[in-house]
Order: structure tokens, then sequence, then C-alpha cells
């Protein structure tokens, strides 16, 4: 019954935040526009229960070999190397994601859910968290709630322990709904790294200053 729609953009079998399977419901639709831009065509066979297929056919021609580069030396330079919790539920983004990080110079855990991101944080001390927001069991929002919660709770937990949000949706509105306030920073997809490497030094940075703040404040006269 969800077969009308799954070709559609921004549509989806499961819409809510904490479905099985992550992603915004853009790559069906992409790939039918594609395949049929080429004069081609896909289909869909599928039962429930036991899982679908998806197979496409386009005519192509012989293409030359392409060069592949790698990134610019800028882009992937960290200031200083950092420990990172990564939180992202799609192999694929979270391989490259821990690759290019680590490439920066920087050490990552990296999880799969929201349950194993809260599960980390509190048997680890990171330097920041880097999280998804559309991930399985739990939400990347929801994730970030009770990091914070417990970090707040906790006397042993790291102070201040900054949270920077990825999502492939339009970053809401501060104070707006969909909008979580224990994140210190949004970033949307596909990761632009330069941006993302940015981020990370100054959520650090700012909550390092917080915390000197607070330490350093002096005591109310009793």
């Amino acid at each position: 019954d969800k077969r009308a729609h799954l070709f559609q953009a921004f549509s989806q079998a499961d819409s809510t935040t904490t479905r099985r399977f992550g992603g915004t419901g853009l790559g069906l639709a992409i790939c039918k526009r594609l395949v049929e831009g080429m004069g081609g065509r896909i289909e869909l066979d599928s039962e429930l229960g036991r899982g679908s297929i998806f197979r496409f056919s386009v005519l192509l021609g012989c293409g030359g070999a392409a060069t592949l580069r790698d990134p610019p030396r800028e882009i992937v330079a960290a200031v200083t190397s950092r420990r990172i919790l990564l939180a992202e539920d799609n192999d694929l983004n979270r391989l490259l994601a821990v690759s290019m990080l680590k490439r920066m110079g920087h050490s990552v855990v990296a999880v799969e859910n929201g349950v194993a991101a809260v599960a980390a944080a509190g048997a680890n001390r990171f330097d920041v968290g880097i999280l998804d927001l559309h991930m399985p069991v739990m939400s990347g929002q929801e994730a970030a709630v009770r990091i914070k919660a417990s970090e707040a709770s906790s006397i042993d937990a790291p102070s201040g322990f900054p949270l920077i949000a990825l999502t492939a949706d339009a970053v809401p509105e501060p104070g707006g709904e969909g909008w979580v306030a224990e994140f210190d920073r949004w970033l949307t997809k596909p990761i632009n790294w330069l941006e993302l490497n940015e981020a990370i030094e100054q959520t650090i940075a700012k909550t390092e200053r917080g915390t000197r703040t607070e330490k350093g404040a002096p005591a109310a006269a009793s």
C-alpha cells in the first residue's frame, strides 16, 4: 500500500524521526528522474515481510576513465586533535564521516543510533558530539536531551559537553517546532567538511570559555 508514494519526493513508508531506516525520502525520486532522464525505467517488486527488489535499465555508451582527486588539504586540517562522539545510522555516511574526521586528526567513536550515543556519552569523555537527527531506536533530538540531562545531574560528567546536529532537513528556527536547544550548532547535509571542522573548534572554544567563567565567578555573599 506504500508503493505509490515511494518514488515521490520527501515521501517514505515510515515518516517518524525514530524510523528504522534513515533518509529524507529523496533517494528514489532522484533515481527515478535520473533513470528516466537517460531514457530508461525503474521498477519495484515487493513482498510484505520478505523485502523489496529495485531494478533499473538504461542503454549507455562507453565512457573514459575518471580521475578521483583527494579533498584539498585545507579542508581536512584540524587545529587540535579532538575526541569526538559521532552518531549516524547510515553505514556509508558513518564510514565517510569517520574517515574524514580521522584524516583531520581527530579520534572518533562512532555509533548507529541515539541509544548507543547516550550510552557512549555516559561511559566516555568526549570533546564534542556530532548527532544525526533522524536515527532508528532513538532520534538525535531525544539523545541530545538525555545527554544534557545526564550531564546536569552527574557530578562526574564533563562540564558543558557541546553537541552538533546534522540534518538533511531545513534547520528549524530557534524556539520553533523541531528545535532542540541542547544542540550548540546545527549543520545541514551534505556535510561541508570545512564548516564542520570550524564548528567543532568554535563549539568547544565557546564551551571552554563558559566553563572558565563559571569557575572564576565570585561566590555570592552569605
